[in-house]
């Protein structure tokens, strides 16, 4: 019994005696995983893939627009793209103006290209001007894509204004407005503002018991421009059961923004005499909803803009606004700008299409035109003044930087050309004069609201050159039936007003043409000017600006019996 005792015992302690006798650890050992080094991909951008696309394909990003930028990238390295993206930025930001900063690409296999989309989008703030665009493509490890730029012109919101602005209620059966008896509620719809008004609709509201025979009650109209007009007839009727006097028909007016178009009540009586012309007749004043503020509408000269009684299919204007000057030229501070110079010329604009009656299609109006625009328009008028054989009449209006060169040439200057460049690439006024007389045209006026000694409407350009004279033109050099009233004299400073919203020429030169009708012959322009320009000034700020009138020879007997309008 004690032996089997004893054997149990001696089991029981062998699982300890086993703990004890693992004492040692295995000898530590190492091993090699080998990988080949990655192999990089080299990102180039297709040449002339980069380009920018918009909704309205003007080329121009205007307020509230939504657009892309768009190019295509080839991997021409030894490895895969992997986690690439496209990286897109504004050299210098646009109030108003958004980008989609990062956007992730899939992966792009050796000699394989991508197409790459970015969104660019504009809110209604944006800022007029240039955006500069630096777009690439990121790899994890260094391997991008060069940064390239592409710039493009931002365009600020300019208002429309759709109302109704005139109407007849006429019958064809009766001379009286009577129950029972059809007539026609004629109205107009006009955009009164410069901006694009889109997707307008019109709707009628009539009274109970007052029935639309034909026509739409709720019409789609689309889009107007400015002054656009939409004619709209209504054929109505009255029944027995309408008991009132008085009849209102209510229009209410709607565009894309819904904040730009004013409703109108028109209010017509029964038994009152109809005729073919309008009825006098009582309606509701419209309500005007919030706008934005156009600085060409702030200004009495901007307003009611007198139509002339016919169109002149011979006369042709090119209208130039340079402003922004250092938006084009690197080290340009604000100050170099021409204020007002672009409303200065899209205000001519207005008073070339209503009051000296050219049609649209041949009025063309540059804001910050830079030397190539120019250029291309002036050749473009050469060639069409030399096809009209002696009829064309040609407006030439600028509102801008002029300076002169070294010897005292004066000079028109391009927003994108400096001061050291002018000779080469402004705009001589001896060869603007050429250009448009060569051809022998009937009649070419030139109006300058710019000075040419160099000095802003702020701040001077040619500080380096004080001593410069100007050399004025050489009346002997002028060819042609040619005029040019000129902003100021010699040295002057051509001045602008903040309350006028425009430069002191240009203001006088629009409210004659305004206050007269257009009915205003050469020499009562220049006398005006001559007298308002100069002694607003001196009262204002004891200033001095003296307007100046340029003829030609050919015309030295003719040209003060020149009318705008004949």
């Amino acid at each position: 019994m004690k032996h089997i005792i004893l054997f149990l015992m001696v089991l029981a302690c062998l699982p300890l005696l086993g703990q004890q006798q693992i004492k040692g650890r295995s000898s530590a050992q190492s091993f090699n995983i080998s990988k080949d080094p990655p192999k990089p991909p080299i990102l180039n951008m297709i040449s002339g893939s980069l380009r920018f696309t918009d909704t309205n394909e003007n080329r121009v990003i205007d307020a509230n627009e939504k657009c892309y930028l768009e190019y295509e990238f080839e991997n021409q390295g030894f490895g895969d793209g992997i986690g690439l993206v496209a990286l897109t930025s504004l050299k210098s930001p646009v109030k108003g103006l958004n980008v989609e900063g990062r956007v992730t690409l899939p992966t792009v296999g050796i000699k394989q290209k991508q197409k790459v989309r970015i969104p660019v989008s504009a809110g209604m703030d944006l800022a007029e001007g240039l955006a500069t665009f630096v777009v690439s493509v990121s790899e994890p490890n260094g391997f991008d894509m060069d940064a390239t730029e592409i710039q493009v012109t931002t365009r600020a919101f300019i208002s429309p204004l759709v109302k109704v602005t005139d109407y007849t209620i006429t019958s064809e059966n009766t001379a009286t407005l009577m129950r029972k008896k059809p007539f026609d509620l004629q109205v107009l719809v006009q955009n009164t503002r410069a901006g694009q008004a889109e997707n307008v609709q019109v709707k009628l509201d009539l009274p109970e018991n007052v029935m639309l025979i034909s026509g739409d009650q709720q019409l789609f109209v689309g889009t107007l421009v400015g002054g656009q007009t939409k004619n709209i007839t209504y054929n109505l009727i009255v029944n027995d059961r309408y008991v009132a006097e008085e009849i209102p028909f209510k229009l209410s007016l709607t565009e894309r923004y819904g904040r730009f178009a004013e409703s109108r009540t028109i209010t017509a009586r029964l038994n009152q005499k109809m005729s073919g012309s309008k009825i006098v007749v009582e309606g509701d004043e419209p309500v005007a909803g919030p706008a934005i503020t156009i600085a060409t509408l702030t200004s009495d000269v901007d307003r009611d803009i007198p139509l002339a009684a016919k169109k002149y299919p011979n006369r042709y204007a090119l209208i130039i606004g340079n402003e922004d000057y250092a938006t084009y030229q690197k080290g340009l501070r604000k100050e170099s700008n021409v204020d007002f110079a672009a409303s200065d010329a899209r205000s001519f604009e207005e008073y070339a299409k209503k009051t000296l009656g050219i049609e649209q299609s041949r009025i063309t109006t540059l804001i910050n035109a830079q030397n190539w625009q120019i250029e291309q328009e002036l050749n473009r008028l050469k060639d069409i003044i030399r096809l009209r054989e002696g009829q064309a009449e040609v407006f030439f209006f600028f509102s801008g930087h002029g300076v002169p060169d070294d010897k005292g040439n004066a000079f028109l200057l391009p927003v994108n050309v400096s001061v050291q460049e002018v000779t080469e690439a402004g705009i001589g006024l001896d060869r603007l004069y050429r250009t448009l007389t060569e051809h022998n045209p009937r009649r070419v006026t030139v109006f300058l609201d710019a000075c040419f000694s160099g000095a802003g409407r702020n701040q001077g350009l040619l500080a380096a050159k004080a001593a410069v004279r100007i050399k004025p033109t050489n009346e002997k050099l002028l060819q042609g039936n040619l005029v040019v009233f000129t902003s100021s004299a010699g040295e002057q400073k051509s001045q602008f007003d903040s309350e006028k919203k425009h430069g002191v020429f240009t203001y006088y030169l629009l409210k004659k043409l305004k206050d007269t009708k257009g009915t205003v012959s050469y020499q009562e322009l220049s006398d005006y000017l001559s007298r308002e320009v100069p002694l607003f000034l001196h009262e204002k700020r004891k200033e001095t600006q003296h307007p100046q009138v340029l003829v030609s020879p050919a015309v030295q007997q003719q040209w003060d019996k020149w009318r705008f309008l004949e």
